[in-house]
């Protein structure tokens, strides 16, 4: 069987991350291949870490970091890390490939090095799998690097149309744009894995905020009036002030879009996972970082849900949701993936 190991950001506070995770494991599963995650920090320093937080666990374990790492029993881990030369080594010799992505992986304003490109690896055993660079060109003192890095791939998928553009100006070749692997599974595929959050009261039909930027007095006013004219009432995801609401991890965050009357965000899974469960969403622009519009582009291009962005001029009726025309075009994208893969995989 084809062993291969899978390299992506660990923020485990990050829902949309630990679920791409999941995703890219469970394609690869699909397609008969064994498939791991390789761990960013060796044994050593993960039980060190156990140790000094073992006494209050506890506590750790009713935080939101701490729903969001139990989390982690879902994915299967690789023995190795990427921490030292030695583990890398051994990660080149006992896997067939190596698959990069998805997720931010090569977005070099927040990476510190170029792990992430995989230049411990052979060449003929790099891949990347939806990877995204979340940024729409490379600071020039950087551009050396990933150019370098880039022509060492025997295969090359990108998450966004940015992205496909980055690899031709850079390398002169052309990158597959695959759609991100949470969309590869099925609504019914996600419900075995959600969970209801505890302590949060679901009586009452909600309307779902979830916002990474900053929430600005256009957004709170939206909220507030879309609310208050439909009876809704707001769970806003991030809010400190509510334990119970806050402290809910991916499993969580699924049940909470499968179940929401309308869901209003800046978070490109936000938008997948109400499209995947058919609920109506609404779009706004990230507020206070890097303009994140690349990749919704193209995730709104592919699916027929440019309406849903608030900022689009085209008429939107917020809590319509006819995804047909999305849900068509999206068996065609992942026909295309697994085309991808298996190509690159060398899977007959």
């Amino acid at each position: 069987m084809i062993k291969i190991a899978i390299l992506t950001n660990l923020d485990t506070t990050n829902y949309g991350n630990r679920l791409q995770n999941y995703a890219a494991q469970m394609v690869y599963n699909s397609l008969g291949v064994e498939a791991e995650t390789l761990k960013l920090a060796n044994q050593s320093s993960v039980r060190k870490i156990y140790r000094l937080f073992r006494d209050t666990w506890q506590k750790i374990i009713r935080s939101r970091r701490g729903v969001c790492l139990q989390f982690s029993k879902y994915i299967r881990w690789s023995k190795y890390s990427v921490a030292t030369n030695k583990e890398r080594a051994n990660i080149n010799k006992y896997y067939n490939y190596i698959s990069a992505g998805s997720d931010q992986i090569w977005n070099v304003l927040w990476t510190k090095d170029d792990t992430y490109f995989l230049p411990f690896i052979d060449s003929l055993k790099r891949i990347s799998y939806a990877a995204s660079f979340g940024i729409t060109e490379i600071p020039i003192d950087k551009q050396k690097m990933v150019k370098d890095n880039l022509l060492s791939f025997k295969a090359i998928s990108v998450r966004e149309d940015a992205g496909a553009k980055i690899v031709k100006d850079l390398t002169g070749c052309n990158a597959k744009v695959l759609i991100d692997p949470t969309l590869m599974l099925d609504k019914k595929d996600w419900t075995k894995i959600e969970r209801r959050p505890r302590g949060v009261d679901l009586t009452k039909p909600y309307i779902l905020t979830y916002f990474l930027g900053n929430r600005t007095d256009r957004i709170k006013k939206d909220i507030d009036s879309i609310a208050e004219k439909n009876s809704l009432q707001i769970f806003n995801l991030l809010d400190k002030s509510n334990k119970s609401l806050y402290a809910t991890g991916p499993s969580e965050f699924i049940y909470l879009i499968h179940q929401a009357k309308l869901i209003m965000t800046d978070s490109f899974h936000a938008c997948v996972f109400s499209f995947l469960f058919e609920k109506p969403f609404l779009l706004y622009n990230r507020v206070g970082s890097c303009d994140m519009m690349s990749r919704l582009d193209t995730l709104f291009n592919k699916l027929d849900l440019k309406r849903k962005y608030v900022d689009s001029g085209l008429p939107n009726e917020i809590f319509e949701c006819d995804y047909s025309v999305g849900y068509s075009n999206l068996q065609i994208e992942r026909a295309k993936a697994r085309n991808f893969l298996k190509q690159a995989l060398d899977i007959d």
